[in-house]
C-alpha cells in the first residue's frame, strides 16, 4: 500500500509541473556573504504560491550561481 507521501508525490506528477532554471553570476561577493544572502532570501521563497522546490545551484570556480524551481503548473510560473 502506497504511503500518504507517495499519494502526494503521484498526483503533483500528474499536474504537469513546470521548471525554471536561473543562472546568475556575482562578483566581488563572498562565499559567506552569498550564503548569508541566500539565507534571508530563502523564507519569501517558502510561501511563494506554487512552488514545490527550489534547488540552489553554485559553480563557484566561475562566479555562477542560481536555482532550480519547481512549480505546480505553468500558470504558477507567471504569478
Amino acid at each position: 500500500m502506497p504511503s500518504n507521501r507517495s499519494q502526494q508525490l503521484n498526483t503533483k506528477r500528474k499536474n504537469n509541473l513546470e521548471m525554471v532554471v536561473i543562472n546568475y553570476s556575482i562578483k566581488g561577493v563572498t562565499e559567506s556573504e552569498y550564503e548569508n544572502m541566500c539565507n534571508q532570501v530563502a523564507p519569501a521563497f517558502a510561501v511563494l504560491p506554487g512552488l514545490v522546490s527550489k534547488v540552489w545551484l553554485a559553480d563557484k570556480t566561475n562566479g555562477v550561481f542560481g536555482g532550480i524551481y519547481t512549480f505546480e503548473s505553468g500558470a504558477s510560473v507567471d504569478v
